[in-house]
């Protein structure tokens, strides 16, 4: 039997992936999943989460299955990391496709199992992603809340990165509000804006 080196199998997977896209239903995303146990591991459900990243704004449907597809190996896995993982896709899916409550209620159940975890730069990372639905909701305060929440885990863990990513995000939530009046104290005051 030959050997499998680690370039090799990243790129077996990410045909499958691919491949994965394809299935329209759960029935046949399961079907394949079954018969590519291989793609039963953390790292493949982290793949899946950067796939319906690229894909999300480009093509909704297959970054849905791929979200879809996440769900299933996390719980095959019976791992609340990567079911936060899969339920932060699986936001970012409803978010573009204009169903932002039920979009923050998947952030919001990732960001507790996130937590649960210890995984604090991820709660940072979906924060970040939430805010734009936030904001569409009108929930002012509370995009201001997560916003400064992000801010502080980052600059604690040192992701200038992250931190130029939420500059960029409250530059265009901030253009947002231009031209409208927003009963929120937050942004009149320096002190507590999260752009000062």
């Amino acid at each position: 039997m030959p050997i499998i080196r680690e370039p090799q199998r990243s790129e077996l997977r990410d045909e499958l992936i691919d491949q994965l896209a394809d299935c329209r239903d759960a029935r046949a995303r399961a079907r394949f999943l079954r018969r590519h146990e291989q793609l039963w591991a953390t790292e493949v459900v982290e793949r899946l989460y950067a796939r319906v990243v690229q894909l999300v704004r480009v093509d909704l449907q297959r970054a849905d299955r791929l979200a879809q597809a996440s769900t299933w190996v996390a719980e095959k896995l019976d791992d609340d990391g990567c079911r936060a993982e899969s339920l932060r896709a699986t936001g970012h899916v409803l978010y573009i496709g204009g169903r932002y409550t039920e979009a923050l209620e998947c952030y919001d159940r990732a960001v507790t199992l996130f937590t649960r975890v210890g995984r604090e730069v991820d709660v940072a990372r979906t924060l970040n992603g939430a805010l734009q639905s936030l904001l569409l909701l009108g929930k002012h305060e509370e995009m201001l809340a997560a916003a400064g929440r992000v801010r502080a885990i980052y600059e604690q863990h040192g992701m200038s990165l992250g931190l130029a990513r939420l500059d960029s995000n409250e530059g265009n939530l901030w253009r947002s509000f231009s031209g409208r009046t927003v009963n929120c104290r937050c942004w009149a005051n320096p002190k507590t804006s999260p752009l000062s």
